[in-house]
């Protein structure tokens, strides 16, 4: 049984470091309002071997990363961090507070190390409670206890439940299991089989790239072409030997896996037969099947999130098969629909834009569509983020700009979003901003001013 200790001010943050540091192994995770770059890490848990638990309470006290206490111990690699897919901990970490994490042991990254190790080509990211249940069986339990009633109220009821305080018993309960899970013995029995095979180098690097993937996007995207590259092989040394055109009797799990990598138009792209894109879109409609299922099976307690959004979306713009595109239209406004019914009930009309989930800024951004400031058809929360989303678009859009003016590249469509702020009956200061950087854009030449619009149009029209 994990004892829990809160850590809300820097003296009791001081005390727990200097306790930490004489660890040399220790599991950490972190919690927050869907936590990135941008959304708020508001806890951040740190357990040792003998079952202590600390909650750093990152929301009441956020002055704990600022000295050199906490932010050092979570930057020097002489204690290992165990943590499972710990990359959007160290996003957050890094763009939050400052704070490079290191020294860590991720037992995801490991499983994956292990697996390729063992064959696989293309090993999937396995869940926490997969790999507890792979080494240490008796502590699956612990992981799932509670562990959907929790999700389902953040999911559904309470969008910023790891910001609300005091936290209660289930949060702290919640927050501990996730760290006392993970050692001793799946740690310890990941690295023996690790140091069995000289691997705890890869590890290393893997690890290291994992994270850093997340700080640095070019590096990101060299991760997701090298992922391509695999699957398209994975792909094409399947169909030099296939005997079977069904997805159904496909049982390699790395050629399943290559399908779910690739997409529709890089079958094209990287020149793959025409048995791969049949196989693609079988997939693609299998997991179209399986999400229709779900939904009519839950309703409105079914959980959208940002797969579903983007799986939609794609099923709508790639597939030549108008039935299908249809069923998923059918389904994306259904399930956009219940994401609107969500965002009413889980936020609030002073709800932080960074507090949504990209899925959620996207919809709202693109369903509603106010018949002016106040609009009194639009339910006052969806009205007012909506307004909020876009003037926190607006505010990056100046900021990207007034950095650096000669390489700003001004999103396609955008000059009618301006135009449309000064014209319409939007809030004011949304329309102030708009015409102040839509007056600023005409004048650097990056839209066209009304005099040049003008005179574009009349020679249009002389020449046709």
């Amino acid at each position: 049984m994990a004892t829990v200790e809160v850590v809300d001010s820097i003296r009791a943050c001081h005390r727990a470091v200097q306790i930490l540091q004489n660890e040399e192994v220790v599991a950490a995770d972190a919690e927050g309002v869907h936590m990135s770059r941008t959304g708020p890490m508001t806890l951040l848990q740190i357990g040792t071997v003998k079952g202590h638990v600390y909650l750093f309470d990152v929301k009441q006290e956020p002055r704990i990363f600022r000295d050199e206490g906490l932010k050092g111990f979570l930057e020097s690699e002489s204690v290992v961090k165990v943590m499972h897919s710990g990359k959007n901990d160290a996003e957050a970490l890094f763009w939050q507070f400052g704070v490079q994490l290191k020294g860590v042991f991720d037992t995801q990254v490991a499983q994956q190390v292990l697996d390729k190790a063992n064959g696989r080509r293309l090993p999937s990211l396995l869940k926490l409670a997969d790999v507890v249940s792979k080494y240490c069986p008796s502590k699956v339990a612990s992981v799932e206890e509670g562990k959907d009633s929790v999700q389902t109220k953040w999911m559904k009821l309470e969008g910023e439940y790891w910001a609300k305080r005091p936290l209660t018993d289930e949060m702290k309960k919640y927050a501990a299991n996730d760290v006392v899970v993970l050692i001793p013995e799946v740690y310890t029995e990941q690295k023996r089989l690790l140091e069995a095979n000289c691997l705890m180098d890869t590890l290393r690097r893997s690890v290291d790239e994992t994270i850093r993937s997340k700080l640095d996007r070019e590096l990101s995207e060299k991760i997701t072409l090298e992922q391509k590259h695999i699957a398209k092989s994975v792909l094409l040394d399947f169909a030099s030997t296939a005997r079977s055109q069904k997805l159904d009797d496909i049982t390699d799990e790395d050629v399943l896996a290559a399908l779910n990598i690739i997409r529709t138009d890089d079958v094209t792209a990287m020149g793959l037969p025409a048995l791969i894109k049949d196989l693609k879109l079988q997939t693609m409609r299998a997991k179209l099947k399986d999400m229709e299922s779900e939904f009519q099976e839950k309703g409105r307690y079914f959980e959208p999130n940002s797969f579903h959004c983007g799986f939609l979306y794609a099923c709508t713009t790639v597939f030549e098969d108008w039935s299908v595109k249809q069923r998923a239209s059918r389904l994306q406004q259904q399930i956009e629909d219940l994401i609107i019914d969500d965002i009413q009930k889980k936020y609030t009309v002073s709800t932080p834009v960074a507090h949504l989930a990209d899925y959620e800024r996207r919809v709202l951004s693109r369903k509603i569509r106010p018949n002016g400031e106040r609009d009194p058809n639009i339910h006052p929360v969806c009205l007012q983020l909506h307004w909020n989303i876009h003037r926190d678009d607006l505010q990056k859009q100046m900021q990207e700009y007034k950095e650096d003016p000669h390489h700003f590249h001004l999103r396609n469509g955008y000059d009618r979003v301006l135009k449309f702020f000064k014209s319409a009956n939007t809030p004011q200061d949304l329309k102030e901003m708009g015409s102040e950087f839509l007056s600023t854009l005409q004048k650097a030449g990056l839209i066209p001013g009304h005099a040049e619009a003008s005179r574009g149009r009349r020679q249009g029209a002389r020449r046709y």
